[in-house]
């Protein structure tokens, strides 16, 4: 067959089949137009090395390869990390075969919708901060921040929720160790806040200081960071040169060499200085960070005769951080020289002076300054030198040739101020300007009286004796204006004044100064009508007799009491004149009224008396304030006391104690408590913390609680949370007196309502309670519609109550709700743990064993809220360090729980908050601690019927219960609480059941002295009965139940104590009486001021003692109680415990009279007094006559010394507990 020809023009060359068919026989097909075909496709087979427009040759391989560089191959699109822009990462060919990628951002929102978090972070002036910064290690660096939530617009936006904020510090890249847990807390919109990181940028690196603040919005988490950068570096420049050198031979006569120390970071690093403001010399510093010594040499040849200037800093390069610069006058020798004022100081700037003739000082608020001078006289060798500002001498010296003088000062305010150095007509101006420090709220308080301040005074002034304040001043006696390098002497010395040896001065003005007499006051400024306020800043040293009166303003009454002012060495008071006599366990005290405190010679302190006036506008009108430290310490009525009319001066003496003045400052007005609170704080001459002192800033920090008003801000103490750990209580809701409900018609918040209630018994149901937890802000928790109650009788006496909260009850028809999770600013929880009734339980803590109770508690006799909550949370950590466990923690501890069981209530240091309702502004009522409420606190004793899933009693827990005589064991849970000081069952005086007159010792005494804590509401014979709920335990004798048992128990271990003491010399002769019904032929006389151990010896005791008591633990409390002075926790306020009615333990509840301080807030005790302390006819401590005490004493010394120095049985001892 022939092939088959196509030729026909307009064929479509590109679909026509060429394969052939049946007529070609299957056979290829031809033709022109096919072979014109082909060729066209051979000559497009050759390949091109180029890619042009209209080319129709295939590329070769590399040309491809070549065009595909820069191709995308891959986009992926995600949010950005606060969700507020889209991040698209593209992928690209690279040249090397590879890929490469790039990251572009764009908006996710127009500016319209966009809801972001935003941060401003600013320093602490509120300017702007730049990228990243360098600062010389040592200086401060603080930072201000907002948060707040709205468009990046800057519109408003509503319905978010959990605003909070943390800030973190990084050493490079990583984060410090102090804030690797930080956690977010909730801050206020808007609200300005303030950052400290000077305490933490301790060495020369880069630091990062990060805000980071979070936002719950439309069910997503809005997030954002803000930055600051740092770069501390070091580079300090100092010097041994002193202004007087060249002046003992009438100036310099050849060149002079400055020796100068500098040590900075690595890096390159030069010394510059200048001669009389000419042209700066460089001197080369190596770059290593050690330490270099160098001289600066002053050629004689240029210097002029006279004054010369040099001026000195180190630099280091690369950062341009500088040290601080040195100006330094010379006197070069000459015959014109008459007279020659010579001036020295180092401060921080930024270089040279801008007029090196007219010197600047650049000083920083609240901050010490000064500059050292001295003086040549050509015709004598002692030089005066003067010190003026404003035309008034500050300061006056007699300076023999070489010697220096100096002043200074810490300036509060910022106005610049101008001093003159002279010496005869030799005149140096310097003046003094004052960066300031907005970020710090605290001021001085105007109109003083008169202000003495010893800073910068030296005993080498031309009249040292001078020390004016107006038109007052301080004459002085027998000071000797000389003080040696070891502090012997009298007179001017480190910033004091010292009075020693019988030295001493006295506030006086011409035709004298009474400070407590109204009728020298000036017209309008009566006491009576506008109050007065004293200050006295001071310490003491070599103290030979404590009741020395160092400071005194005394008066006399008609009846010859003394009143007014004394100090000694370990107390400060101002006597009303007023004589108090009080009956205390059985025993007449008497007191003298006073206010003041005891404190430990030789500490510094300021103390402050503020007399406030009569006027009804000031809420503490008629009191006399005293204040230690700038801190509220103690408070006293005046009026019906004090008359005002005290004759005598103020005087300061030294007969018995070294008496060191820093201050005196006097008022004609009442200071408000933040106002004493303010002097003390500006007063401390240090900006930063320094020896372990607190500055300024920290202590401005940590006050800034006011809102305006001088209100106390809720917001301000949320803020200081992280740092304090401060926990912050509130209470919302309404109520009256006469209804458990609040209703619409009530006029009283619910805690103004229950103090005018003013009944233990009576409930009010409160409608919210908040507690913000310090400690672990996931437990904090809000309780509504709960049923509340004064807590405590001695809470009905005071004006101040202690609060009791039902965590399960609440009124008919209402539900007690409880919510854990943290609250945010809006008083909102964000996915809280919700329960109510019967399992709500009160936890401060994630292992604490829940309580059906808590209980606010402001202890009238514990306003500094740390011996009562603070003493439980000591020995209870304490005894646990010493291995001396309860069997509950004993249990717990072998079997790995984590149950918190305790041997003291736990508790936490609140602020509390009161309002009507949420919309109604918050009223602050002041220090609280929420506790444990000792009532139904079985539980967290581990007395409840189970542990660890194991019934008490049964099984493993036999092994942690003690067996009776007989071998048995069984769980036999009490507890009861001593009430009464002089009740024989609280100083452990028992008459057994085997004595006839046993029933009449019951009948009379035990009802009065011990009260059942576990189980509750038990009593003797007092009780309303089984039908009542309060059983008798004289209607269950012989019965065999639990009451029976309880009752026997108590007789074993207590008649055990009664047939020790009969043995002892002291207690042979002892019968009862059934008139006094108590014990009589006791001898409980002391030998001397020891204890008479021989009287109590008791074979019976010693050897089996341990059968009825947890010994080691009974001596522990003993000594935490003498170490401590609870001069009330020996006799009344202990709880004694059994699980097993064998063995009994005593355990701590009630601190509040500690370190001396008794149950009426007289601070009875000394730091050196024990239970044998006898003083105005009593015994200072309660529970001197107590059995069990003395049996302890006197049979169990060892055991005491070695629990006291080594600890017992491999645990921790005492002390080092």
């Amino acid at each position: 067959m022939a092939k088959k020809v196509y030729d026909q023009d307009g064929l479509d060359m590109q679909h026509t089949d060429w394969s052939g068919d049946a007529a070609t026989g299957g056979l290829p097909v031809s033709g022109r137009l096919v072979e014109n075909y082909v060729k066209s496709i051979d000559e497009k087979a050759t390949p091109t090395e180029e890619l042009v427009s209209g080319e129709t040759k295939a590329p070769t391989s590399g040309t491809v390869f070549d065009a595909m560089v820069g191709t995308v191959t891959d986009v992926d699109v995600q949010d950005s990390e606060d969700g507020t822009q889209y991040v698209m990462t593209v992928k690209q060919k690279d040249s090397q075969g590879g890929e490469s990628s790039k990251e572009v951002r764009f908006s996710k929102y127009t500016d319209d919708d966009k809801v972001v978090v935003n941060i401003d972070l600013t320093d602490s002036g509120g300017a702007g901060l730049p990228a990243s910064q360098y600062l010389a290690l040592g200086s401060g660096f603080v930072v201000k921040y907002s948060v707040g939530v709205g468009t990046a617009g800057g519109g408003t936006v509503d319905g978010y929720s959990d605003l909070k904020a943390r800030v973190i510090v990084k050493r490079g890249s990583t984060v410090i160790s102090e804030f690797q847990d930080a956690e977010f807390v909730g801050v206020t919109a808007g609200q300005s806040y303030t950052f400290d990181a000077s305490p933490y940028l301790k060495d020369a690196t880069a630091y990062t200081v990060q805000v980071e603040a979070q936002a719950t919005y439309q069910g997503g988490t809005l997030m954002k960071t803000a930055t600051a950068k740092v770069t501390m570096v070091a580079m300090t420049l100092e010097t041994t040169y002193s202004a007087g050198n060249g002046l003992a031979d009438g100036g310099y006569k050849n060149d002079v060499n400055i020796p100068f120390t500098a040590k900075g970071t690595s890096g390159e690093k030069n010394i510059y200085y200048r001669i009389n403001g000419g042209q700066p010399y460089t001197l080369g510093l190596s770059a290593g960070s050690g330490v270099q010594q160098k001289n600066v040499t002053i050629p004689l040849t240029q210097m002029q005769e006279g004054t010369n200037v040099v001026e000195a800093y180190a630099q280091h390069e690369n950062s341009g951080v500088v040290s601080r610069v040195h100006y330094i006058t010379l006197l070069k020798a000459g015959g014109g020289v008459t007279a020659y004022a010579g001036l020295m100081f180092s401060h921080r700037a930024a270089g040279f002076q801008s007029d090196w003739k007219r010197p600047v000082l650049e000083a920083e608020q609240f901050t010490a300054w000064s500059f050292s001078y001295a003086g040549y006289d050509r015709d004598a060798y002692t030089a005066r030198v003067k010190v003026t500002n404003q035309g008034s001498v500050v300061k006056e010296d007699l300076l023999q040739r070489g010697e220096t003088g100096s002043y200074g000062r810490t300036n509060v305010n910022v106005e610049p101020l101008d001093y003159r150095v002279s010496c005869g007509d030799a005149v140096l101006e310097v003046q003094v300007n004052t960066a300031s420090h907005p970020d710090i709220e605290a001021t001085l308080a105007s109109d003083a009286v008169c202000t003495f301040d010893a800073f910068g005074r030296s005993n080498t002034e031309n009249n040292p004796a001078s020390w004016v304040s107006g038109d007052k001043r301080m004459e002085f006696r027998d000071v000797l204006w000389s003080v040696n390098e070891y502090g012997a002497g009298s007179g001017w010395h480190k910033d004091r004044l010292l009075l020693a040896g019988g030295a001493g001065m006295t506030l006086t003005a011409d035709g004298g100064y009474r400070p407590f007499n109204e009728a020298e006051k000036p017209e309008g400024f009566a006491i009576r009508d506008v109050g007065m306020t004293l200050e006295i800043e001071y310490s003491t040293a070599n103290v030979t007799d404590t009741d020395a009166e160092l400071i005194t303003c005394l008066g006399q009454l008609d009846n010859g009491n003394r009143y007014g002012l004394i100090v000694t060495p370990e107390e400060a008071k101002f006597l009303t004149g007023v004589v108090t006599e009080a009956m205390d366990a059985g025993q007449m005290l008497r007191y003298e009224d006073s206010v003041g405190t005891k404190f430990q010679p030789g500490t510094n302190i300021r103390i402050t008396y503020v007399f406030y006036p009569n006027v009804q506008t000031n809420e503490q009108r008629t009191l006399i304030g005293f204040y230690v430290n700038g801190e509220e310490s103690a408070a006293s009525k005046w009026l019906d006391k004090v008359n005002f009319d005290i004759q005598s001066q103020l005087e300061f003496k030294s007969a018995g104690a070294d008496l060191n003045v820093k201050s005196v400052r006097i008022y004609n007005k009442a200071l408000t408590s933040d106002e004493v609170l303010n002097n003390y704080i500006v007063d401390r001459n240090h900006l930063e913390d320094a020896d372990g002192e607190p500055g300024v800033r920290s202590l401005d920090e940590d006050n800034r609680v006011l809102n305006e008003g001088d209100t106390v801000s809720m917001e301000k103490l949320m803020g200081l949370m992280k740092k304090r750990r401060n926990s912050i209580l509130v209470l919302i809701g309404t109520g009256s007196v006469g209804s458990e409900v609040p209703s619409e018609s009530d006029t009283l918040n619910v805690v103004d309502a229950l103090a005018q209630l003013n009944d233990k018994k009576a409930n009010k149901l409160v409608r919210e309670v908040r507690f913000y937890n310090g400690e672990d802000r996931t437990l904090d928790f809000i309780l509504t519609n709960v049923y509340v109650r004064i807590q405590g009788t001695s809470s009905v006496n005071y004006a101040r109550k202690n609060f009791r909260f039902y965590f399960q009850k609440t009124a008919s028809g209402w539900t007690v709700t409880l919510s854990y999770g943290e609250i945010d600013g809006n008083g909102r929880q964000k996915n809280p743990v919700v329960t109510t009734g019967k399992k709500n339980l009160f936890k401060l803590r994630r292992n604490s064993v829940g309580a059906k109770l808590a209980c606010s508690k402001c202890d009238f006799s514990d306003s500094s809220m740390t011996t009562n909550t603070g003493g439980a949370k000591l020995i209870n950590d304490g005894l646990k360090e010493m291995g001396l466990l309860t069997p509950a923690q004993r249990y717990a501890k072998d079997h790995g729980l984590e149950d918190d069981y305790r041997s003291a209530i736990d508790g936490l240091p609140c602020d509390l908050f009161v309002a009507k309702s949420v919309d109604e502004d918050l009223t602050y009522y002041g220090q609280y601690n929420m506790n444990n409420e000792k009532s139904d606190s079985y539980p967290i004793f581990g007395q409840d019927e189970t542990i660890g899933g194991e019934k008490w009693g049964e099984g493993d827990t036999l092994n942690y219960l003690e067996a009776d005589e007989e071998g048995h064991k069984q769980y036999l849970p009490v507890c009861f609480e001593t009430l009464n000081n002089s009740n024989p069952l609280c100083l452990f005086h028992w008459l057994p059941s085997t004595e006839p007159e046993h029933k009449d010792f019951m009948d009379y005494n035990f009802d009065g002295g011990l009260e059942f804590n576990h189980p509750k509401d038990t009593f003797w014979s007092d009780g309303g009965g089984d039908a009542e709920e309060e059983p008798n335990l004289k209607d269950h004798l012989g019965t065999g139940d639990k009451y029976d048992k309880m009752y026997k128990a108590t007789d074993r271990m207590m008649s055990f104590v009664y047939r020790c003491v009969k043995e002892t010399p002291a207690g042979r002769n002892m019968v009862y009486s059934t008139e006094s019904h108590s014990f009589e032929g006791v001898d409980y006389e002391d030998d001397g001021d020891k204890f008479p151990t021989a009287k109590w010896q008791s074979d019976t005791f010693r050897k089996e003692a341990s059968k009825y008591f947890d010994l080691p633990h009974l001596i522990a409390y003993y000594l935490y109680v003498q170490f401590n002075l609870g001069v009330d926790q020996l006799a009344k306020n202990m709880l004694i415990r059994t699980w097993d009615g064998v063995k009994w333990l005593i355990d701590y509840y009630d601190g509040d009279c500690q370190l001396g301080s008794d149950n009426k807030s007289f601070l009875t005790g000394k730091y050196d007094d024990n239970r044998q302390t006898k003083r105005d006819g009593a015994y200072v401590m309660q529970g001197h006559n107590s059995w069990l005490w003395n049996l302890i004493v006197a049979n169990c010394w060892d055991m005491i010394v070695e629990i006291m120095v080594s600890g017992w049985n491999g645990g921790a001892s005492f002390m080092s507990a």
